[in-house]
């Protein structure tokens, strides 16, 4: 589950400046962009350089805005070759269900940040 919908880890770990935009988005009303924020998702329990530095918590999905920490899932609509390379499927703030991508990785931030962030634009960096 996204940590930033509602997850006590989230508001902790987030900058001053922005834990009122996280304890704002324990609501859906607090969420800027409901059809494009990911309300949960699977997440790879390996790590993909660039993507993320973190094997699967088990519990949150935490993104960073630099790409350091926890990815969405790569491993669906591909090769067993290439499992870094394909997509997860995700439900969004707004109910709806479709695949998402961890990539681009680069420039920062990452795919996994920008939908897993509720704040809506500017996309924040720390």
């Amino acid at each position: 589950m996204n940590a930033y919908l509602g997850s006590f880890y989230g508001e902790y770990a987030a900058p001053a400046q922005y834990k009122n935009i996280v304890k704002n988005a324990k609501k859906e009303s607090g969420v800027k962009n409901p059809s494009k924020v990911v309300l949960f998702s699977e997440e790879n329990t390996w790590t993909i350089d660039g993507v993320s530095s973190a094997t699967f918590n088990d519990t949150v999905l935490y993104c960073y805005p630099d790409s350091s920490l926890h990815a969405l899932a790569t491993f669906h609509e591909t090769s067993t070759s290439q499992l870094n390379n394909g997509v997860a499927y995700a439900v969004f703030v707004d109910q709806s269900v479709d695949s998402v991508s961890a990539y681009p990785a680069t420039p920062a931030p990452a795919n996994s940040f920008k939908m897993c962030w509720p704040g809506g634009s500017p996309i924040p960096s720390w």
